[in-house]
């Protein structure tokens, strides 16, 4: 090593030595990050996982949901007005369960995809339910309503969280 160092012209040497402090001493940007519930940190951003979000992914996206709501519903040619609760699926964090749904008293599980939610399809008493909805203030859920006598419905439910 001393023999290159003593054949290289000194200005070499020095660019050299300026070369790797600038570009060879890059800061890792992730090395302070810590995410969270199977997040990643990519370029110092956390990328969180399936049903978790904030800076650190600390967050289950479903807590908004969480709640009771009274719903304006239009079903066919009616309206009716009822409420439903939305709680927490017991083992999966992508996943609620909303209950009262037409106001049949019929509690069908839902998966959480970023802004749109889509109910299992789920029959229960006679009735048969799925659908699809967004989240938003109010939270709209359309879904298919098949009734016991096989009349199928479509019908918009349009949820306002009680405080």
């Amino acid at each position: 090593m001393n023999q290159l160092c003593n054949s290289l012209p000194h200005s070499t040497i020095t660019l050299l030595l300026i070369t790797i402090l600038l570009f060879g001493c890059k800061k890792d940007p992730c090395k302070d990050v810590d995410c969270l519930n199977g997040g990643t940190c990519i370029d110092g951003t956390c990328q969180c996982a399936a049903g978790f979000e904030g800076s650190e992914c600390d967050t289950e996206s479903r807590q908004a949901l969480i709640g009771t709501y009274d719903v304006v519903e239009t079903c066919g040619q009616q309206q009716f007005e009822y409420e439903i609760t939305i709680e927490e699926h017991p083992s999966d964090v992508t996943r609620i369960l909303i209950t009262n749904i037409g106001d049949f008293n019929i509690t069908a599980s839902a998966v959480l995809n970023g802004n749109l939610i889509t109910i299992d399809s789920t029959q229960q008493s006679g009735y048969s339910v799925s659908g699809s909805g967004t989240l938003g203030q109010p939270l709209v859920i359309d879904y298919t309503l098949t009734t016991t006598a096989q009349q199928t419905l479509t019908c918009t439910m349009e949820c306002t969280k009680r405080p």
